[in-house]
């Protein structure tokens, strides 16, 4: 028997763990589509900044989320040192910090938004 969804997200009896799978598998498609997009303009040989930008955040963003659902789905054995879970969540988090932070990729896309020409 699973976890159901609480009445206030839909409820209705669904599967936690079918529901946050779909919602995990939504936020893993929408940044492999950003990186592909990101990639056919770098081999266009066009300015990708800002569109690396977004492709960088939302998988960093997506990784951290399906990390975080899993350590949930889990529950104590998510947080085990050493783990999987555990050291995908670390990894996840350690992929929002290096090669530009998010805030920094969250900076780059408000420019562009913005009008505000600060990268190529």
């Amino acid at each position: 028997m699973g976890v159901t969804v609480p009445q206030a997200w839909g409820g209705g009896g669904r599967d936690y763990l079918s529901y946050a799978l779909a919602v995990e598998a939504v936020s893993r498609g929408s940044a492999m589509l950003g990186i592909g997009q990101a990639a056919s303009l770098k081999a266009a040989q066009t300015s990708i900044a800002t569109d690396a930008a977004q492709a960088k955040l939302a998988a960093s963003v997506a990784a951290h989320q399906a990390a975080d659902k899993a350590m949930q789905v889990l529950a104590s054995a998510g947080y085990r040192r050493g783990s999987k879970v555990e050291r995908y969540f670390r990894d996840a988090r350690a992929t929002e910090i290096y090669q530009g932070t998010s805030e920094t990729q969250r900076m780059v896309i408000a420019g562009r938004v913005l009008g505000i020409r600060r990268h190529g």
